[in-house]
């Protein structure tokens, strides 16, 4: 069996401190395989997004170890672990979160040289090609706030995809949109997994949305929950 891409060990996340303290994580085990559909389900404060976060190196553990393709991400410090990031790991946030300046091309544009400048050896990404295999071509030139929220989201999922992701981490990347606009999002995260083979792990709290992963992990007041279930191959 191949080593986990990702890991962590007695993740502890603590926030505050006396009347204060919350224990957003307490004691998370993790293994993250290359390639697999993993779904973290939760309640809103269930840790789920945090969790998500630690796995990006965004948020440094308070206790316990976190590795991204064997680096040791929590002992990294800031600007080290946004190398460690830039080795393979793209974002799609609940909100698009894309650049508002910029066109829907350059945003993409802007991603692909990031990643060409942390990743010499990996061919950059063509922002065209990504912007048609999300629909996308005939808004190349439009701004943000000149698309709808389902454009604006595959705008940031095309830019993830200019990352060259190993790993794609999607916080609740529907959870702006209506049923049927989320619903084609999910659909064409799931069409470019199978394309890309990236590891993807999606935080949410809708069972429905987990359902189409291969394994689920729930988390509840910040553990992971005894109900863990896998679907078949």
């Amino acid at each position: 069996m191949s080593e986990p891409i990702g890991t962590c060990r007695g993740i502890s996340v603590v926030y505050g401190s006396g009347s204060a303290r919350v224990e957003a994580l307490a004691g998370i085990d993790l293994d993250l395989d290359d390639g697999e559909q993993l779904a973290l389900l939760g309640r809103s404060g269930s840790g789920k997004t945090t969790l998500l976060h630690i796995l990006g190196g965004l948020v440094v553990p308070s206790a316990g170890d976190v590795t991204w393709l064997g680096e040791p991400l929590s002992s990294l410090d800031a600007e080290a672990r946004g190398k460690a990031r830039a080795r393979g790991i793209g974002y799609v946030f609940q909100g698009a979160n894309l650049f508002p300046h910029l066109s829907a091309w350059e945003n993409l544009a802007f991603a692909a040289r990031a990643t060409a400048e942390a990743r010499p050896d990996v061919t950059p990404a063509d922002p065209d090609r990504l912007l048609a295999l999300v629909g996308l071509a005939a808004k190349r030139d439009a701004l943000p706030a000149e698309l709808s929220g389902g454009e604006a989201q595959r705008v940031a999922i095309a830019r993830a995809l200019a990352q060259t992701p190993r790993l794609l981490l999607c916080d609740e990347p529907t959870g702006h949109l209506d049923s049927d606009t989320g619903e084609r999002v999910l659909d064409l995260i799931d069409a470019l997994h199978r394309e890309f083979g990236f590891a993807l792990v999606t935080a949410t709290h809708d069972p429905n949305v987990a359902a189409r992963a291969s394994r689920t992990v729930e988390l509840l007041d910040g553990k992971i929950a005894d109900r863990v279930s896998e679907v078949p191959a």
